[in-house]
Order: structure tokens, then sequence, then C-alpha cells
């Protein structure tokens, strides 16, 4: 885990944008776990997270539909999906999962971010 701080205009966004794999570096290469992200951004993306300061959560989605929808968008593999929720760290809100997130706390919504 690590934070990138910087003035505005430093390149955070782009910087972020590149190691995400949706834009792609004007010039040198940017190697992840071994793997060129340009050639091989497929291999790298479900190995990739990154919690914004604002998130994209539909507020009036459940917990689950929530990581169903963002796990279509980001291709995540369901068996993935079903059997490494209790690795991701949010055990605390697993009654909750079918909670609309708005209803979840604060702490229980971050968590799940």
């Amino acid at each position: 885990m690590f934070s990138l701080l910087g003035q505005n205009g430093a390149g955070k966004s782009t910087l972020i944008k590149v190691l995400t794999t949706y834009l792609y570096p004007t010039s040198g290469s940017v190697i992840m776990l071994g793997k060129d992200i340009y050639h091989e951004a497929a291999a790298i993306r479900p190995h990739i997270s990154c919690v914004a300061q604002n998130t994209s959560i539909d507020m009036y989605l459940s917990v689950t539909e929530n990581m169903m929808f963002q796990s279509k968008l980001y291709e995540v593999n369901r068996w993935l999906l079903d059997h490494d929720i209790p690795f991701l760290g949010i055990e605390i809100i697993q009654p909750t999962l079918e909670d609309v997130f708005i209803r979840l706390t604060g702490e229980n919504g971050r968590e799940v971010c």
C-alpha cells in the first residue's frame, strides 16, 4: 500500500492512470509484477486495485450488488469474488453484504471501498 502526494498538476492522476493501465505511457515503460503494462495489461489488471478519494459506489445498490457490478466492469472472475471476500480484510461487514450501501456506517463504508 502506498500514498501518492503532490501539488495540483504534478501528474498524480496521470501516474495512477498509467499504473492501472487506463492510460499508456507516451515514453518509457512500466514493469509491474515482472510484466510490461503496455504489452501485458490484461494479465496485470486483476492484481491492481485503487481506492480514490471519491468512489464510484452506487449508494442505492447493496454491497454485494456494487461488488458484482464493479467486478464485471473490471472483468474479475466470479469465482475469485466469491472465494476471496474473506481474505480482503472486510470480514466485519459480512452481515451487511445485502444492506444498501447508503445505510452502512462510515467505517464499514470505507472498508468496502
